[in-house]
Formats: C-alpha cells, sequence, structure tokens
C-alpha cells in the first residue's frame, strides 16, 4: 500500500520554498534570503522571477486565444453584407454600416440597411427581399452588439417595410426618416436568432 502512495506522489509536481541563497542587485546584497520555486522534477528549480514571467507568458497566450476565437467568429463583415445586398434581384444600391444615436447617459449602437430599389416588386417577391435583406443586416459583425436594427427602403412608388415585417411576424417601430423602420435585437433574436445569425443563402 505504501509503495502505491509513493508511486503516485512520484507523478504529482511537488512544489518547495528554498531558502538561504542570497538575492542579490548588480553588485550589492539585498537581502540574506531567497524564496526559490522548485516544481517539477527534483532538482528542477525556477526563481520567483521566472515563475512570474512565465505566468505572464501565459496570461498573453490566453488573452491572443481569447482574442482570436472573438474574431473569427461567425457573420459577415458590413462590406461583405453591403455586397450580397446590392447582388440581390431589384436592388440599385445598398449599404449597411453602424448606426448610432446619443442619449443623456449612453450611446446605442444599431446595424443601418439602406437600400434602394430599382421598382416595388410584387407582394411575395417584397417579402422574400425584405426578410433576406432583414437576415442580412442581423448577420452582419460590428464592434459592439447592437440594441437593434434600421432598415431604409426606397423606391419611385414607396415601400411599406413595417406592413412587410409585420406580415413577417416582426415588429417594428417608426425610424429615423419616413422611409426607414426600427427593428429590436430582441425581435430579431426572436425571429432570425442570436446576433450575429446565421448567413442566408444568397437570394435569385
Amino acid at each position: 500500500m505504501a509503495g502505491a502512495h509513493d508511486a503516485e506522489r512520484a507523478t504529482v509536481p511537488q512544489l518547495r520554498i528554498v531558502e538561504g541563497a542570497p538575492l542579490t542587485r548588480g553588485s550589492r546584497r539585498a537581502g540574506s534570503f531567497s524564496a526559490l520555486l522548485a516544481l517539477g522534477a527534483p532538482g528542477t528549480v525556477m526563481s520567483l522571477h521566472a515563475v512570474r514571467a512565465t505566468g505572464l507568458a501565459l496570461m498573453a497566450v490566453a488573452l491572443v486565444l481569447v482574442l482570436g476565437g472573438c474574431a473569427s467568429g461567425g457573420g459577415l463583415s458590413p462590406l461583405d453584407a453591403r455586397d450580397r445586398v446590392e447582388a440581390a434581384p431589384g436592388v440599385v444600391s445598398a449599404t449597411v454600416t453602424t448606426g448610432e444615436e446619443q442619449r443623456t447617459l449612453q450611446t446605442t449602437t444599431f446595424i443601418r440597411v439602406r437600400l434602394q430599389l430599382e421598382d416595388v416588386p410584387d407582394t411575395a417577391d417584397l417579402s422574400r427581399l425584405i426578410e433576406y435583406v432583414s437576415r442580412v443586416g442581423w448577420a452582419t459583425r460590428i464592434g459592439h452588439a447592437p440594441t437593434g436594427m434600421q432598415l431604409d427602403v426606397s423606391s419611385p412608388s414607396g415601400v411599406d417595410v413595417h406592413a412587410v415585417l409585420e406580415d413577417l411576424g416582426v415588429a417594428s417601430s417608426p425610424g429615423f426618416s419616413d422611409a426607414s423602420v426600427l427593428v429590436s435585437a430582441k425581435a430579431m433574436n426572436s425571429k432570425w436568432g442570436r446576433w450575429p445569425c446565421d448567413v442566408p443563402e444568397p437570394l435569385r
């Protein structure tokens, strides 16, 4: 039984403080004792300075991994989202940007999608287009988690975007102009998934 415990202890890194070595700085003696950290196999001794440096290096690696994970997340860049919206049938031009609204105590950030239509398609095609554009917008990565999305749609004869979204089961409120609506993050997440949602297939 004792042999089993000895074998188990041998596989566990041992930590011990070694005293007695002088601690010096330059040519002047800074103290009569120094602490040395022994970790791992017998005879492997690391100074506290080396341990501290190793800990900082590990923290730096962990930070890089975390930031790398954020940068490699799903979704589209604003430029990629714009290109996808512009490639949709009936769209003349489009922009996908970050919008901000300054309030008394804070600034809210939202995704802003603007598109110009060549003409108003029939009801079914318009519904498909608005749904597609909304999903592309909500799949767009920006610097901060958005509070929602603003959708601006203009055409020669006008588009009731609010009515189209209502038919899709998405609540919206008036935007900053007659041609725009605002959709909350809660409504977008509920309909198309948590931001940034899955990128939809291109609309043909």
